[in-house]
């Protein structure tokens, strides 16, 4: 086959040759992070790297107060005590703007940002943990340069340096109600008043102001920082790792590691990571106190099940709890409905990627039906996290991940399959073709699969496989129209004519 330049081009850009020969695509070694994280510690460095950052903030302000607090009359730094330590919105409102006048302390939201972010940049241990990815990248079974969030690359300290944007907490103009995960973000969200949902006593000492309540320097060790307890850390309790999901990248659909690659190159080369998912999410609720099955199966039944239904999701009930899923399109629409419908509640603050706010949504309007203006006690639950399935990721491993799935099912979906390979092996990588195609187009409603419930079975039974999920695939074949094996049936059924 004879090349052209562009094509021999995206050749060169796209793939890597061993010494022997073999000739491996670019960002397939990877595509978890979170291994590179965790062999370089980046999350156990960053939160100490944090912690003396917070603590030279923290012991700034102790000194601003000390140098401010000595002129005042002893009954009035009392009295603003007091007025901080008050529950009450206004009287801690009328403490804070006091303090603040007085300038006992800096509420400069994004000159402590700045101080905090020129500190963690120009620690030494950052240089470290910067050395340590690049040999991960580096070594000859990864053969990496670059970290890419979807299509864009980065360098290791490039992508460092995003993260320690978002620890420092400089965002601009922030929400009233948005949780802060960084000292700046809490002590700008102190200073809106009546307006945030912080405005409480207890934020003081994550935010290295306790002294405006004790008067006393407060010390803060190590250990307080891996638990999250002082400077509003962006990490969960306990995490030794910065968490991606719930970082500044938590928009992204891919967090990989790679050589560059052109976006043509791997279009033109089945590289293309799809933009369709299956969304798979969990939830635990419980309904009444007599009868608490009775009562949940009969919230279950006449309220969130129906409800979830309306916007093409699947309702499947697992172990102790429920499991919501279906194609990310259908989880965006519910969203934009919920959105436009629930704008009137002057309590609605706008969904936007988060589907467990979806479902907090669903949760409330599926409570109100089950309560019946008060006549049942509303239920109670939690909702877990989500899991988002990739089919095709890189289109070659998403034919082997889909035929390896179907052919070591303990179902009469593996003999179908075997027995297809044994007779027409051609027919067999037609048929996975087909079904890979079909999983990455939303709109794909073929008559051998016209409810699209393919994309759904196939990530239960992946997640069954190889999450953990045990008997997750035979609940939701249960309660649906048909299995994978009916669909294989039908397809085969229709290429053979």
């Amino acid at each position: 086959m004879k090349l052209t330049k562009r094509q021999l081009r995206i050749l060169i850009e796209q793939y890597v040759a061993d010494a022997e020969g073999n000739v491996t695509p670019p960002q397939q070694y990877s595509t978890d992070i979170n291994e590179l994280l965790g062999q370089a510690k980046v999350g156990e460095i960053l939160l100490n790297i944090y912690h003396d950052a917070f603590l030279n903030i923290a012991n700034e302000q102790y000194s601003i107060y000390k140098s401010n607090i000595s002129g005042l009359d002893p009954g009035k730094e009392q009295g603003i005590s007091t007025l901080l330590q008050s529950d009450d919105r206004e009287t801690f409102v009328q403490g804070f703007e006091i303090a603040s006048t007085l300038e006992l302390f800096n509420d400069d939201y994004e000159s402590i940002s700045n101080a905090m972010k020129d500190q963690m940049l120009n620690d030494q241990r950052l240089q470290v943990i910067i050395s340590e990815m690049n040999k991960y990248l580096d070594n000859p079974k990864i053969m990496a340069s670059l970290i890419y969030v979807d299509d864009k690359a980065y360098k290791p300290d490039e992508f460092l340096k995003i993260i320690i944007d978002y620890m420092t907490g400089y965002d601009g103009e922030l929400k009233t109600n948005r949780y802060p995960k960084g000292l700046a973000r809490g002590i700008k969200l102190l200073g809106l008043g009546p307006d945030s949902n912080l405005l409480t006593q207890h934020i003081f000492k994550p935010l290295g102001l306790q002294h405006l309540i004790t008067g006393k320097q407060e010390k803060y060790p190590y250990e307080s920082g891996f638990n999250g307890s002082t400077g509003l850390y962006p990490f969960d309790s306990g995490l030794q790792r910065y968490d991606l999901l719930y970082g500044p990248f938590s928009g992204a659909e891919s967090i990989t590691i790679g050589y560059p690659a052109s976006r043509e190159g791997k279009e033109e080369y089945g590289l293309a990571q799809s933009s369709q998912r299956v969304i798979m999410l969990y939830c635990n609720i419980y309904c009444g106190a007599e009868d608490p099955y009775g009562d949940t199966q009969q919230y279950y039944d006449n309220d969130l099940g129906p409800l979830i239904s309306d916007f093409g999701l699947n309702f499947v009930e697992y172990g102790d709890g429920c499991v919501i899923m279906g194609d990310k399109k259908m989880f965006d629409e519910a969203v934009a409905d919920v959105n436009s419908r629930h704008k009137r509640y002057s309590w609605f603050t706008e969904i936007k990627d988060n589907y467990e706010e979806l479902v907090g949504a669903f949760l409330f309007e599926a409570d109100d039906s089950y309560s019946g203006g008060g006549f049942n006690a509303p239920c109670s639950g939690t909702i877990g996290n989500y899991e988002e399935y990739y089919f095709p990721g890189y289109e070659r491993e998403a034919k082997a991940d889909v035929y390896d799935l179907l052919s070591s099912f303990n179902d009469i979906t593996a003999r179908i399959v075997m027995d297809l390979e044994e007779t027409d092996k051609e027919l067999t990588e037609r048929v996975i073709d087909i079904l890979v195609k079909h999983i990455g187009d939303a709109d794909s409603y073929p008559d051998w699969d016209n409810e699209r419930l393919f994309p759904l079975l196939i990530a239960a039974l992946s997640a069954d496989s190889n999450e953990g999920l045990d008997g997750f695939y035979k609940e939701l074949s249960d309660n649906v129209t048909y299995g994978l094996g009916e669909v294989l049936e039908n397809l085969i059924s229709d290429l053979q004519g």
